[in-house]
């Protein structure tokens, strides 16, 4: 997904504009699309951007609808058409970018916007009237957003390796993070905000961060609600249409652009998906390529996913490619992404 990193410098001195652009340029491989910066005084904001989406053709981060409040960040923001509902805005779905959307709610409700917000995102936004740094996680952390102190300046970043670019950053492991990885294994932290390296921390799913003056507050938004009434259906179809719905929607949110391609086992789970997108593709509400993806093990692990992905491609008439994880030499990197 697209690339973003920003840095704020809290003694009120201007940002280093050759800094943001050399940690801008290290996030090409994310943002093949179009690179861009923006500085203002203490605060520069650089994104370089990856098009997942019709919408991102508008798309022109770091954005900005007044020239005030600017954002720049990894976004898809689902549930457009009952936000732009509750915005009152008069907004075109067809063309307004997600980040947009996201500048309209925050100048509504200000950081009560992550209240109106679903989807998977990640974003920095600078709100140059009240001089504060806003950041933000999707609820249940699909993106990724890191953030480091160095000295009086914050760096914020979707990208770790964006984050050990910058030389006032160390290099030094974390030995908590160490300790657990090998104790339990990949990023099973005993502290999920940890990272790996000593000077870096990731904000925790459902979390925001806001920078002001020379203070850095984190809090969460949003959590699992228990106080949510059970519904009461007097037909046992009536529970399976209401999933069917909410289902589809949720497909159907993610199936905004030409081509999708699907990570599909041949489990339940991936082949549902597979099954309602192709139901989506044929009653012609959306129309897109669809192919699936499956990785398969045919001799080093006893593995049956290549036989029950292929039966479900077949019933959907899916077009579907494996990848041999067995061709891969252990440690061998499989996607050159420093080009």
């Amino acid at each position: 997904m697209s690339g973003f990193v920003a840095i704020i410098d809290t003694s009120g001195a201007s940002v280093d504009r050759d800094l943001l652009e050399t940690l801008t340029h290290s996030l090409q491989c994310r943002g093949p699309d179009g690179q861009q910066v923006w500085t203002e005084g203490p605060i520069g904001l650089g994104h370089t951007l990856f098009r997942t989406t019709h919408q991102a053709k508008y798309e022109n981060q770091p954005a900005s609808i007044d020239g005030e409040v600017w954002i720049t960040g990894s976004i898809r923001v689902d549930g457009r058409e009952a936000l732009v509902s509750e915005l009152g805005d008069p907004l075109s779905l067809q063309t307004t970018p997600d980040s947009e959307l996201i500048l309209h709610a925050y100048r509504k409700w200000g950081q009560g916007c992550l209240d109106h917000l679903l989807g998977d995102f990640a974003f920095a936004l600078w709100d140059g009237r009240q001089r504060r740094l806003f950041c933000a996680r999707d609820r249940f952390g699909m993106r990724q957003l890191y953030h480091a102190r160095v000295g009086d300046v914050v760096v914020i970043s979707n990208s770790l390796h964006c984050m050990r670019q910058n030389p006032g950053i160390s290099d030094v492991l974390n030995d908590q993070a160490i300790a657990d990885f090998l104790l339990f294994g990949y990023h099973i932290w005993t502290d999920k905000t940890q990272t790996a390296f000593r000077d870096v921390k990731t904000l925790a799913p459902a979390h925001q961060l806001s920078v002001s003056g020379g203070t850095t507050s984190i809090k969460r938004y949003w959590d699992l609600p228990t106080d949510t009434p059970l519904l009461k259906y007097s037909r046992d179809e009536d529970y399976l249409e209401h999933f069917r719905a909410v289902f589809t929607q949720a497909v159907e949110d993610r199936l905004r652009c030409d081509d999708v391609v699907i990570s599909m086992s041949g489990g339940m789970d991936s082949s549902a998906i597979a099954a309602t997108a192709t139901a989506i593709r044929q009653r012609g509400s959306r129309d897109f390529r669809l192919n699936a993806l499956t990785i398969v093990y045919d001799s080093l692990l006893p593995s049956r996913e290549r036989y029950y992905s292929g039966i479900v491609a077949e019933h959907l008439d899916l077009p579907i490619h494996y990848i041999v994880a067995d061709n891969y030499p252990m440690l061998a990197p499989s996607v050159n992404w420093t080009r």
